[in-house]
């Protein structure tokens, strides 16, 4: 969905709040509309990498997300141990809850509380995190028509990179985050 700094067709980068829930992104920065509580930016940072930087600040739900023309069919990912997979650095640890969802046609969605395991990693640092496919399965999202695999939500401070974004077979064992986690 995400990689090298720019996001990959067939999906389509978004941000959103209350007033705007999918404000398409087709600058290198842009932020939402009153209230701008959600600020992002595509930099490629002194160590060369090509990132997106997303900041949420507290005061209204804001959202970040990818979503394409239609749905895919991710069971057979899942059959196979697959993955949602981030490449991610947290800048600002959250400080209110905050959700990913996979959403398959509103209103079938599958959320998962992502703020705790944001909380537990270390600040600053780049790390791959592995979510199972089969975590949004049990929170509901219909794997067989995924449109939005990556929905990242909050009404609090939060500060994220994103280096790479995807679902994945391959995600290392060491990587992966247990369902209940």
């Amino acid at each position: 969905m995400f990689a090298g700094g720019a996001t990959i067709a067939p999906w389509r980068f978004y941000i959103g709040n209350p007033n705007e829930w999918m404000r398409p992104v087709k600058t290198q920065q842009a932020k939402t509309r009153s209230p701008s509580n959600v600020k992002i930016e595509m930099l490629t940072e002194d160590s060369g990498l090509a990132v997106l930087k997303a900041q949420w600040q507290k005061g209204s739900t804001g959202q970040i997300l990818w979503q394409g023309d239609s749905s895919i069919n991710a069971a057979a990912i899942a059959e196979h141990g697959g993955a949602l997979s981030l490449v991610l650095r947290v800048d600002e640890v959250p400080d209110k809850p905050v959700s990913l969802r996979m959403d398959c046609g509103y209103p079938c969605s599958g959320s998962l509380k992502f703020g705790d395991i944001l909380s537990a990693l270390p600040k600053g640092e780049w790390l791959r995190i592995g979510i199972p496919l089969a975590c949004f399965e049990n929170a509901g999202t219909d794997l067989r028509k995924i449109d939005s695999p990556a929905v990242i939500v909050t009404s609090g401070n939060l500060g994220l990179s994103i280096l790479d974004l995807r679902l994945a077979l391959d995600v290392p064992k060491a990587s992966m985050i247990s369902c209940s986690a």
